[in-house]
């Protein structure tokens, strides 16, 4: 399915948590950099790109020249630097490495260095860039709206978050909340494409953020997606009304969602032909989801009142990968692995096998039965193995 948050499909708010927690316990928070060459002067050498990215960096300069955000103090809800006469104008800076607590097996684990930049028009942050560890620009939020400009808590707030890193530990932890509405959010495709672009509508009490939002694809800067959705880091429930696309242009589905339950949806096939097993209304029913190049079944759904109810059933390239059984949004009975060799894994949900995992030779006989517990404990050893204690 699509990587995207914007473009990968979450069916409902269950099977969203569902794959939160997947993520945390295998640990693979991953911070997709780019790798480019540096300039000899320790910032990146941005003379031979093109386009809105590379623009805004040649405005922001050399790196090591610009002013560090810790220079600038507040003064009546404005920022300053000392002893000047007027409020600050002009970029800042402030770079982090950052560490993140890993589950279940409680160690820290390093990220690459983060830089955020912030450009300051008469004391009020205008704008805000994320960098990469190669100094690439990653996104950017234009500050908009007199909602900002009114609360005098903003610039100090914003300056906090700036300087001791709380805004991207934020990010990291899947909660995002120093961006004020009206906000416009930009974000770039490794390429240097524009990947993301949303304004922000309103915050939820659960830390979502609302959007309008418009995504492309990395490969040929089609329009891989439009609509509405809330956001908290790069966790995504859809909301409203979503219309998606395959790499070729041709309309993919069009999807009315109920704050991450399905309401009613119309999937077509890569060649334009309607899918005639997609059939969802009232929230019930049967989705099918297609691989974005290839057109290729690669999820089957199946809802009852907006939860996943019955089998979902992944497919590779036409071959069954994985199937779990849903009871009103939350899994039960056997769940399957497929491997290509013809072996299989299969793990209990419910009852009083509840974690039971058995791994099947490709003949069928038993290979390896694992607890709950000992489950758990083989997850934790791979993970320390991987990035220590």
């Amino acid at each position: 399915m699509d990587q995207n948050p914007y473009q990968f499909h979450f069916p409902n708010l269950a099977e969203f948590l569902d794959m939160k927690q997947q993520i945390l316990l295998a640990a693979t928070l991953t911070l997709a950099l780019s790798s480019t060459c540096l300039a000899h002067n320790g910032a990146h050498d941005h003379r031979h790109e093109g386009g809105e990215r590379a623009d805004l960096m040649r405005e922001v300069g050399k790196l090591y020249e610009v002013t560090d955000a810790t220079e600038l103090e507040v003064r009546d809800g404005l920022a300053w630097l000392p002893g000047s006469k007027e409020p600050y104008s002009g970029w800042v800076r402030k770079t982090w490495e950052v560490r993140h607590r890993h589950e279940p097996s409680n160690h820290m684990h390093t990220h690459p260095k983060q830089t955020r930049l912030a450009k300051f028009k008469v004391g009020m942050p205008t704008q805000s860039l994320w960098l990469d560890k190669n100094d690439l620009l990653k996104s950017m939020t234009v500050f908009a709206g007199k909602e900002m400009q009114e609360d005098k808590a903003w610039v100090p707030n914003f300056l906090k978050a700036m300087n001791t890193g709380v805004g991207l530990f934020m990010i990291l932890e899947g909660v995002e909340g120093e961006e004020p509405r009206g906000a416009q959010y930009m974000e770039w495709h490794e390429n240097g494409t524009k990947k993301l672009e949303s304004k922000i509508l309103d915050y939820n009490e659960e830390g979502y953020r609302r959007e309008d939002f418009t995504a492309w694809n990395q490969h040929n800067g089609q329009v891989g997606a439009q609509g509405q959705t809330w956001r908290r880091g790069s966790y995504v429930i859809d909301d409203g009304k979503i219309v998606r696309f395959y790499s070729n242009g041709q309309k993919r589905s069009e999807e009315l969602w109920d704050y991450g339950k399905p309401v009613t949806m119309q999937v077509w096939k890569i060649n334009g032909e309607k899918c005639p097993d997609t059939k969802l209304a009232e929230g019930t029913g049967i989705y099918v989801w297609y691989d974005q190049y290839r057109g290729t079944k690669e999820v089957v759904y199946n809802y009852m009142n907006g939860l996943l109810h019955g089998p979902t059933i992944t497919y590779h390239r036409g071959e069954k990968t994985h199937e779990r059984n849903w009871v009103s949004g939350k899994r039960q009975g056997i769940e399957i692995g497929y491997k290509a060799d013809g072996s299989r894994i299969e793990v209990t949900h419910g009852g009083e096998q509840d974690g039971l995992q058995v791994q099947y030779n490709p003949d069928g006989s038993i290979s390896k039965t694992l607890s709950r517990a000992e489950s758990a404990q083989q997850i934790t050893d791979k993970m320390e193995k991987q990035y220590g204690k």
